[in-house]
């Protein structure tokens, strides 16, 4: 009887590993004269959130950003997604899942590559948009990087 027990306390403090999904998708930007629309991201993202979710994702795990969105929280702004993303990550331990999805346009000025995000600037890119590095940064705890 003490193995069971055991065996069954082990079971019960042992960690399972959680999937975080964060998505973002934007059809139309807020400077569309100067960044053309889209007409499928917010689509691809919303069904690749409802994905997740029909496999058993947490709704506290996911997190859906799109362009038709009016919550200002909840619009994929350069800020809220390093936010989002610099969040999820801390929550994720070893062994956990994070997927990160982006539907929009991207670019690459010089050597640096980015995400359009809705509120981009193109006058402004390098301060209005999501440079990629940011995401690696954001993203590193998740995976074990320091």
């Amino acid at each position: 009887m003490r193995r069971l027990l055991c065996l069954v306390l082990l079971a019960a403090t042992a960690h399972a590993a959680e999937t975080y999904v964060v998505v973002a998708g934007i059809d139309h930007y807020d400077r569309e004269w100067a960044i053309a629309p889209l007409n499928y991201a917010v689509a691809d993202a919303k069904a690749l959130a409802d994905a997740f979710r029909a496999t058993g994702v947490p709704a506290n795990n996911l997190r859906v950003l799109t362009s038709d969105e009016t919550e200002p929280l909840k619009r994929p702004t350069a800020i809220n997604l390093i936010d989002v993303l610099n969040r999820t990550a801390r929550r994720c331990d070893p062994g956990d899942t994070l997927v990160f999805l982006f539907s929009g346009h991207g670019v690459q000025a010089g050597d640096e590559s980015y995400l359009l995000t809705v509120d981009t600037d193109w006058d402004r890119l390098e301060r209005t948009a999501l440079p990629l590095r940011d995401v690696k940064d954001a993203l590193a705890p998740a995976a074990g990087v320091h």
